[in-house]
C-alpha cells in the first residue's frame, strides 16, 4: 500500500499559515503572473474540469473559477483547505474542496480535462513518491487532457543565496552542496535558521523525464527569464 502520509516538518510549515498571501505579496507578482500566463495559454478553453492538486489556500483555484473553469481543489494540509472553502465562499465558488494526496487521489479515472500539479512535485523526496503522482494524474485525466506541473529548480538555492547574500547564514552553504548534488533539502534544525521546509529540487531533463515516463509528452517547457531559480513545465497527453 502506498504511504500517503504528509511529513510531519513539511505540515508544521505549512500550518504557520504563510502560504495564504505568499503569492499576493508585491516580490512575489512576477511568479503568479507568469504562472496565470502558462495555465490561461495551454488549459482547455473553459468550462473544462480542473484538478488543482496540491492547490494550497486556493489562489489559481479561484482565479481559475473565476474564468469559468469547474475547479475541484486537493490539498494536504487542512489549514489550506479551511481557507479555499472561506475563500471559494466569497467569490466564483469551486466546484469542491477536499482533504488529500498527489499519490492517491479522490477522483474518477478519465474525469478531469485537465490536472495541475503545481506544488506537490516537489515536496515529495522520493522519486517513487513523484512517480505515484505522475500516474495518479495521467490515471484521472480524460484522453487529450493536460497536465501543467510545476518543478523547483535544482539551482533555485544556489542562484538565491548568491543573489541575497545569504551563504554566511549557517547551514546555508552546506545546505546548498547538498541540493546542487542531490536535490535533497532537509531543514538544518533548530539552531539554524529556517530555509525552507522539506522538498526535492529538479533539472529540467529530470523532471521532463518523470512527465515521460508517466506516457505524458513535453508540450511546452519555460524557464523564467526573470527569476532562473524557477522552472515549470507544462505537458500534454
Amino acid at each position: 500500500m502506498t504511504d500517503t502520509s504528509l511529513d510531519p516538518e513539511i505540515l508544521a510549515f505549512y500550518n504557520e499559515g504563510y502560504e495564504q498571501d505568499r503569492l499576493a505579496a508585491p516580490r512575489r507578482a512576477i511568479e503568479y503572473l507568469r504562472t496565470m500566463d502558462i495555465l490561461v495559454r495551454y488549459l482547455p478553453a473553459a468550462p473544462a474540469t480542473v484538478y488543482d492538486v496540491g492547490g494550497g489556500p486556493g489562489r489559481y483555484a479561484l482565479a481559475l473559477a473565476a474564468l469559468g473553469h469547474q475547479v475541484h481543489l486537493l490539498d494536504p494540509v487542512p489549514l489550506h483547505t479551511e481557507q479555499a472553502v472561506a475563500a471559494s465562499n466569497e467569490s466564483d465558488p469551486l466546484a469542491s474542496v477536499r482533504l488529500g494526496d498527489a499519490r492517491a487521489l479522490p477522483y474518477a479515472t478519465h474525469s478531469a480535462d485537465a490536472v495541475l500539479l503545481l506544488g506537490p512535485l516537489y515536496h515529495l523526496t522520493t522519486s517513487s513518491g513523484r512517480a505515484r503522482a505522475w500516474a495518479e494524474a495521467t490515471r484521472v485525466l480524460k484522453p487529450g487532457g493536460t497536465v501543467i506541473a510545476v518543478g523547483a529548480s535544482r539551482f533555485y538555492t544556489a542562484w538565491q543565496m548568491l543573489s541575497q547574500d545569504l551563504l554566511a547564514v549557517p547551514g546555508a552553504e552546506d545546505a546548498v552542496a547538498e541540493h546542487l548534488a542531490t536535490g535533497q533539502h532537509r531543514n538544518p534544525g533548530r539552531d539554524f535558521e529556517r530555509l525552507w521546509t522539506t522538498a526535492y529540487f529538479h533539472t529540467p531533463e529530470e523532471l521532463a523525464g518523470e512527465a515521460a515516463d508517466a506516457g505524458l509528452p513535453s508540450g511546452h517547457c519555460s524557464r523564467w527569464r526573470a527569476r532562473p531559480n524557477s522552472g515549470r513545465i507544462s505537458v500534454r497527453r
